[in-house]
Parts: structure tokens; C-alpha cells; sequence
């Protein structure tokens, strides 16, 4: 129970399993050893929205804090405000993480997501357009494709 590096690969192993409780609870362990651990905060916020937690965007805004300059970071923390419909605070913050790693489809996906949320439709078409002429496979590829065809031309 001690050993936290043995306990974040347990959480992560966990969380892909699906079992978000026992992943959360992993991260809040350890968050009692380190509070002020970015991927312990950011993963724990994961795992909370997975479940509907309102708390989940107080625990990414953290890890934001904390690493300004983490793509990945900087996804969650944006993509959780927007869930939230904090899309002016969201989208920046989302615009900022593809400014980081703009290689990485499923921040791109996230922000076309906010961006047709907001109502820039046509930022939101040149964002889905980037990303499925990169060829890129994810989790989300069909749904991406059907936002753009839902945009249309």
C-alpha cells in the first residue's frame, strides 16, 4: 500500500478495466501522500467524470495548475470545463493543449467538439477536416466523421 508507484499502475490498470471507483480510490490515496501529484489530479478527474462527478473539472483545473504545459493535461482540463458547459472557460484552454500537441487526435476532437458548442461551426470543420486528413485511428474516429458530415459543407 505504500509503494505509490506501485499503486498509480494498479489505478491506471483499473481505470481501463472500467472500474472507476477502485481507480479512484487508488488516486486518492496517493493523493494524501502527494496532493500535489499533475497526473494522480488528472486521472482522478478522469475517473470521476467517467462517473458523473461534478467535482471532476475542480480536480483537472488542479492539475492544469500545477502543469500549464501538458498537452494532455491541459486536454482534460478543457474538455471537463466544456463537459460542464464552462465553454468560455474550456475552450482556451483546449485550443492551448492543440497548440501543444496538435498531433494528438483526441485533443483535436475535443476541441471541434467545444468549437461546435460555442457555435464556431466553421473553426470546428477545419479542426475535424485537419484531423481525419491525418489519418490518425482513435477511439472516437466514426464519431468524428459524422460531426463533419452533421456540419456539412
Amino acid at each position: 500500500p505504500e509503494d505509490l508507484s506501485t499503486r498509480f499502475y494498479l489505478a491506471e490498470i483499473e481505470g481501463r478495466a472500467g472500474r472507476n471507483k477502485a481507480s479512484i480510490e487508488h488516486y486518492q490515496a496517493i493523493l494524501k501522500v502527494i496532493p500535489k501529484n499533475a497526473p494522480a489530479l488528472n486521472n482522478l478527474a478522469i475517473a470521476l467524470h467517467q462517473e458523473g462527478d461534478p467535482k471532476a473539472a475542480d480536480y483537472a483545473i488542479q492539475a492544469f495548475q500545477l502543469r500549464p504545459n501538458d498537452a494532455r493535461i491541459a486536454d482534460t482540463a478543457g474538455w471537463l470545463l466544456v463537459s460542464q458547459g464552462k465553454l468560455l472557460e474550456g475552450l482556451p484552454v483546449l485550443t492551448k493543449a492543440v497548440s501543444m500537441d496538435g498531433n494528438n487526435p483526441e485533443i483535436r476532437f475535443h476541441l471541434a467538439q467545444a468549437l461546435v458548442k460555442v457555435g464556431d461551426k466553421a473553426r470546428a470543420r477545419v479542426e475535424l477536416t485537419t484531423l481525419l486528413a491525418s489519418g490518425k485511428q482513435f477511439a472516437q474516429l466514426e464519431e468524428a466523421r459524422a460531426l463533419l458530415n452533421r456540419l456539412g459543407p
